[in-house]
């Protein structure tokens, strides 16, 4: 979904329309609606995780080695290295801590937090959230719009945006390739 989709669905969902059904949008609410949408799709991203990789270059030296860490690193799910899955490595403070003497690749799986959408983003900027999260978002501003307004409830799309943020199918990792296993009754 598109920062415009968003706003279109978010507008909709606070009935902007003039008389003669076209979209209007209030100068408040339109100066708003882009940080809205930053925050909901932060929000979103810790319930429906969005899984990176990155690869870290050990270029050794003496003693213990520091090494930064993406910016959007949120959670570290595994390290690589060599291809097998390795506890070898610490971060502490931020950083990968890792002995001098190791040199070569190391590969690691985290969960990242949506970058911030920037000031210019124009009306094709897409979410980073999967497509199934991004549809909570609409839900998310609308509420947060009208918790402004002492005459409209808010609570209503507050509730929506709860319950379709909790339905969330968790984004697949990896396949197993196995199915369920009866190991009660052996037979």
């Amino acid at each position: 979904m598109t920062l415009g989709e968003g706003e279109k669905k978010a507008l909709k969902l606070l009935d902007e329309y003039s008389s003669g059904g076209e979209i209007q949008t209030d100068e408040d609410i339109g100066h708003r609606m882009k940080d809205l949408f930053d925050i909901a799709q932060k929000d979103v991203a810790q319930a429906k995780k969005i899984y990176r990789v990155a690869v870290i270059p050990l270029t050794g030296g003496t003693g213990t080695q520091l090494y930064d860490l993406p910016r959007d690193m949120m959670e570290l799910v595994s390290m690589r290295r060599d291809g097998r899955v390795t506890t070898k490595y610490d971060i502490i403070g931020g950083k990968l801590v890792a002995a001098g003497n190791d040199v070569g690749e190391l590969l690691i799986e985290y969960t990242a937090m949506p970058a911030t959408i920037p000031d210019g983003a124009g009306d094709d900027y897409v979410f980073e959230v999967a497509e199934d999260a991004a549809e909570c978002l609409p839900y998310y501003v609308a509420a947060q719009i009208l918790m402004a307004d002492l005459m409209i409830e808010f609570s209503p799309y507050w509730q929506i945006y709860l319950q379709k943020k909790a339905q969330l199918v968790p984004t697949v990792r990896r396949s197993g390739g196995g199915g369920v296993r009866n190991t009660l009754f052996r037979g």
